[in-house]
């Protein structure tokens, strides 16, 4: 699916409408995909929608921890937060809330091991 999706995209990811394709694939969980586009250097993990969601963003909507540690592996900034003000942990802890905040321990994690890079 990806080398279709690509055939819509700039050289730099980024649909015309402002869609970055890593949005895009995160959004839809599409972990190999995600896994392709990080491989290139060229790549900006940290890319925004209109909404000012990063990939990263988005991964936690749709509560995809596979994808979540795949971004932040590969640097995607954990404190971005979207137009509204929403940060990747603020969507995890409201949308975990009821689970234990699972995702809210995973989240402060991988913040503390950023932090110390």
């Amino acid at each position: 699916m990806l080398d279709q999706l690509s055939d819509n995209y700039a050289s730099n990811m980024v649909k015309a409408d402002g869609l970055p394709l890593l949005c895009l694939v995160a959004s839809t969980r599409q972990f190999d995909s995600v896994e392709r586009l990080l491989s290139n250097e060229d790549l900006d993990v940290d890319a925004r929608d209109i909404r000012g969601r990063s990939a990263l963003l988005h991964a936690v909507e749709v509560g995809d921890r596979r994808i979540e540690e795949c971004l932040l592996d590969n640097g995607a900034d954990i404190d971005l937060a979207d137009k509204c003000g929403k940060t990747a942990l603020i969507m995890a802890a409201a949308r975990w809330e009821n689970e234990g905040c699972a995702e809210v321990r995973l989240f402060s994690h991988f913040h503390r091991e950023l932090a110390t890079r």
